[in-house]
């Protein structure tokens, strides 16, 4: 059948077939990229995530040694108004930021369930925020301090 074709309908043929799988092939780089581009994007939403994460608990940490300071501060003799200060700048600092940090979570487009787990604990990590500055003022103020208090 082919050898009864004439050379110019064989270059005809063979150029439409040559499109013809070119364009196959460029429709398919096309979808991997597009693949590949949101798998990138899922990556990076990943990453923001954990790095909001990390930023918390390092603010979680911060706020626990902004009180543990408060409470060898309170044990002086002397406490100077500068050495207060600091230490409540300290403390609203690190909330700020870990705050901050907890409003970034909540603003990714997280699944359900991650977005779930957030908003589940957000009420007590405000609490402890809350639970650092009363007992850093109470040390501050030289008044007796629960030790055995969970924050």
């Amino acid at each position: 059948m082919l050898s009864s074709w004439s050379i110019r309908v064989r270059l005809i043929v063979f150029a439409l077939l040559g499109i013809v799988f070119a364009s196959a092939i460029a429709l398919v780089a096309a979808i991997a990229s597009d693949a590949q581009s949101r798998a990138g994007g899922n990556t990076l939403q990943s990453l923001q995530a954990m790095r909001l994460h990390m930023q918390a608990d390092m603010m979680h940490d911060a706020l626990h040694s902004d009180v543990l300071n408060a409470m060898r501060l309170g044990n002086k003799a002397e406490l100077t108004a500068a050495e207060r200060k600091q230490s409540e700048d300290d403390l609203a600092e690190h909330a700020g930021s870990f705050r901050q940090s907890l409003k970034g979570l909540a603003a990714l487009k997280l699944s359900e369930t991650e977005r779930s787990a957030v908003e589940q604990v957000q009420p007590a990590l405000e609490q402890y925020i809350a639970a650092a500055g009363s007992t850093l003022k109470q040390a501050l103020d030289k008044q007796p301090v629960d030790r055995d208090r969970k924050s």
